[in-house]
This record gives C-alpha cells, sequence and structure tokens, in this order.
C-alpha cells in the first residue's frame, strides 16, 4: 500500500512538472489535405508545406518531423528523421519554418515522386496510452506524364515478313495510360484503330504497316505524344492494269508497268522483255520511260509506235531491288478499232525519232511567243 502511494506522488510529481500533455495539430497543409483519405496530393516540382501546431510543449522538448515510406507491396520503411525543431537534416531539401512561436512548419522543396510518402510531426512526451504524441499526413505526388526516351522506340525498319515490337514506357502518377494510334486514323496490324498497351507487337510486316505510329501516354495531370515511323522494306511488285490490252495495226500503243517496291526500284533495275525472252531497248519503234510517284511507288511506260502484226504478243516487266525481283506479264491483242493512249488520244504511226522533233518544235515554238 506504502508503495502505490509513492508512485501515485511520483506520478502527480511528472505532472507537476511537464503539466498537462502537449496537444499536436496540422493546422494548414499546401496543397491541401483530402478530409476523406488524409492524403496531400502534390504536383511533382512544386514546394509542399504542412504546418504543425504544438500546445503545452515542455520547454526541455523538441519538435521533430520525421517521414516513413510506404512501398508498392503494402509494407512501410523505418521512419527517418527529418528535422530537429527548426534545423533539417538536408536543407537542400527541407526547411522548418516558424511563422508563429507554437507553428513548425515543414516546407519540402521541389517535391519529387521520391519524397512520396508519411510525414510526421510528434514530441518525445508520450500520452495516457504510452504513445509519442504525433499527427501526420500522407503525401503523394502527381505529375503530367513524359515519355521516356531510353525506354520508347524510334523511327525503326522492318523487312517483310519480319517481326518488331514498338515500345512506349513513360513517367507519370498516376501511372499512365498509354494508347496507339496510326496516322490517318488507319487500322492497326491485328486490328482495330486504337491499342492501349506499352508494347505494340507487329507479326509478320507487311507493306500495309508502313506509316506513322502515335504513342499517347495519358493520365490525369496531362498528355505526352511520340511519334514513330515504320519503313517496311520489301522487293518490287510489277502489276498491268489490265493484262490484256488491245490496240490496232499502225497505231501508237503505251503499256504502263506499275511497280510498288521499297526501297523503290531506279530505272536500272527495271527491265522489259518479249515472249521469247529478247530485253526490249530504246529505239525507232520503242521508247521506255521511267516516272517516280509516292509512297515507294514507280511508273515504268514501254511505248511502242506504229504498231505491226509481230506486235501483239506477251510482255514482261521484271523489276529488282535490294530485297528481290519480281515480274509482271501481259498481252498485247490485236483490234480493228483504234485504242486511245492514256491521255486519250488517238496517235497513228509515227516514232520515238518523230515524237523527240515534235516535242523540240512544240518547245522552240513555245519560247517564240514568250
Amino acid at each position: 500500500m506504502k508503495g502505490l502511494l509513492l508512485l501515485a506522488c511520483i506520478s502527480v510529481g511528472i505532472v507537476n512538472v511537464y503539466g498537462q500533455v502537449p496537444i499536436l495539430d496540422i493546422i494548414q497543409t499546401v496543397p491541401e489535405t483530402n478530409t476523406v483519405t488524409n492524403e496531400m496530393r502534390a504536383q511533382m516540382d512544386s514546394d509542399v508545406t504542412l504546418s504543425c501546431m504544438v500546445e503545452n510543449k515542455p520547454s526541455d522538448v523538441s519538435v521533430i518531423w520525421q517521414k516513413i515510406i510506404f512501398y508498392p507491396n503494402g509494407t512501410k520503411g523505418d521512419p527517418f528523421r527529418i528535422s530537429t525543431d527548426t534545423h533539417p537534416e538536408d536543407n537542400t531539401k527541407y526547411s522548418i519554418e516558424k511563422p508563429t512561436p507554437l507553428v513548425w512548419r515543414l516546407r519540402i522543396k521541389a517535391i519529387q515522386i521520391v519524397d512520396e510518402g508519411y510525414y510526421n510531426c510528434y514530441v518525445q512526451v508520450t500520452d495516457a496510452a504510452g504513445n509519442n504524441v504525433q499527427e501526420g499526413r500522407t503525401v503523394s505526388v502527381t505529375a503530367a506524364p513524359k515519355i521516356l526516351d531510353a525506354e520508347s522506340s524510334s523511327d525503326s525498319t522492318v523487312r517483310e515478313g519480319e517481326n518488331i515490337d514498338l515500345h512506349c514506357n513513360a513517367s507519370g502518377r498516376p501511372f499512365p495510360t498509354i494508347l496507339w494510334t496510326k496516322g490517318g486514323n488507319a487500322v492497326l496490324p491485328g486490328g482495330g484503330v486504337t491499342r492501349l498497351s506499352s508494347l505494340l507487337t507487329i507479326s509478320n510486316a507487311e507493306p500495309s504497316f508502313r506509316g506513322t505510329y502515335m504513342c499517347t501516354a495519358m493520365n490525369e495531370m496531362g498528355i505526352d505524344r511520340r511519334s514513330i515511323y515504320l519503313d517496311v522494306k520489301f522487293a518490287p511488285r510489277p502489276r498491268f492494269d489490265p493484262v490484256r490490252q488491245l490496240q490496232a495495226i499502225g497505231y501508237r500503243k503505251e503499256i504502263v508497268c506499275a511497280i510498288e517496291g521499297n526501297p523503290e526500284p531506279l530505272p536500272n533495275q527495271i527491265s522489259w522483255v518479249n515472249k521469247m525472252g529478247e530485253r526490249i531497248t530504246d529505239s525507232s519503234r520503242f521508247k521506255i520511260q521511267y516516272s517516280l510517284g509516292a509512297m515507294n511507288r514507280v511508273e515504268s511506260e514501254l511505248t511502242i509506235f506504229n504498231v505491226q502484226e509481230e506486235d501483239f504478243q506477251q510482255y514482261s516487266c521484271r523489276a529488282f531491288n535490294n530485297e528481290g525481283s519480281s515480274l509482271a506479264t501481259m498481252e498485247l491483242v490485236k483490234t480493228d478499232t483504234p485504242q486511245p493512249g492514256k491521255i486519250g488520244q488517238i496517235i497513228a504511226g509515227g516514232s520515238a525519232t518523230m515524237v523527240s522533233i515534235a516535242t523540240m518544235v512544240v518547245c522552240i515554238v513555245v519560247r517564240l511567243i514568250h
């Protein structure tokens, strides 16, 4: 009984020395605290402040700010001290301000994602339950998406039939959603006009897969975009349209071989042969012209002047590039009705030499007029 009385006297003595248990309250935060979650959401690179008001603090006890890290797996790390009274451990990252005698304001400078965690202020005095008196807030960081150069694809080239993965990785809080589209709202390889993934897998590449792919990273803070051009290399694909064409004896015939290939075949990589396999070259009766179009398309045009009986046969257009070669064949068929050329005119007779002279005369006349 005497022992219990002595303990009670000691306890009373402690209360008399220290007075009431300190009262701590976070009275203001920038940004504001969500009162439901007790969380502050700060934009990256902004300053964050938490103002802790302490009442009934014993004169020989310091106010301490500390931080506890929460890991993605749900565990938390040990608390580490940020400051004691007005002295921060790292004054490049933190400062302690004293707007009033009872307030210790923690400033987190230019907050980054690594600064996320639970921040609390406490005094080294225990309450009736034996716990340190403390008050805190959870601070999370928001950041607009930023596509990461080192972890994302740039303009790429693939051969026909090969596979390729296009990567688009981005930072940001909340973690951004990645959306893929193709220029002109075209269908993506594999179907659909959009794809939600940081990885766009392209299998068995086709020439139609060429184009600009747009990667868009999005979250509530904003968006970031990157365009990636995919080039597909493939062997030439010559074709005739139609494969059976008509002309009458004595008239000019223009036969167009349309070729698509990447890289585009050059004039010396395109050849014409007749049904006997004999190569056709420029002469008084034949002329071959080359024109370059868009999207890896070229045309090789064979003009036959003053078509004769022996000209009614098959003609083949062969083209090659670094990726391979291919051949297309058409047939010129005799008719009694003269057929117009590609510009809609029916032209009789003539030769390559006559055409060249006529062109030169027209140019001279035009020049004299001007």
